[in-house]
Parts: C-alpha cells; structure tokens; sequence
C-alpha cells in the first residue's frame, strides 16, 4: 500500500502545473495499470490526499471499480 501510496502523491504532484482555474473545475482519473486487491484498497481508501487544487480525484485501477481518493484542499 506505500508503494501505491507514493506512487499516487508523484502523479498528483506531477499534475499540479496545470492552470488554477482549470483545476478547481476539473476531476484528475489516476488509472492504476494493475489491480490493487481489497487490502490496498481498503488502506488507500482511509488514507488523506492532497489534491492538487482538483475538484475530485479519483483512481481507476485494472479492472476493478473506480474511487474517490479522500483530498485536502
């Protein structure tokens, strides 16, 4: 779950430069090229993101439903 965890806080770091306003009106889909299982699932699920200025973000991994990640604004 720290791997995914980490891997989760780069790629919304990575997506912060885009513009202010965009965000605050825009959702960011995080898709996970494998799927997490219900124990990392469940781990993630609890855990509190920063997000980015975005409205929602949410991950979508490997043919397992999507979620919302918990974010602070």
């Amino acid at each position: 779950a720290e791997d995914v965890t980490y891997a989760i806080n780069h790629a919304i770091s990575k997506k912060m430069q885009i513009d202010q306003n965009t965000k605050a009106k825009s959702i960011l889909l995080l898709i996970l090229p494998s799927p997490l299982g219900l124990q990392i699932k469940s781990a993630i699920e609890y855990k509190e993101f920063a997000g980015g200025g975005y409205r929602e973000v949410w991950v979508s991994p490997f043919r397992e439903d999507c979620f919302p990640l918990n974010t602070l604004r």
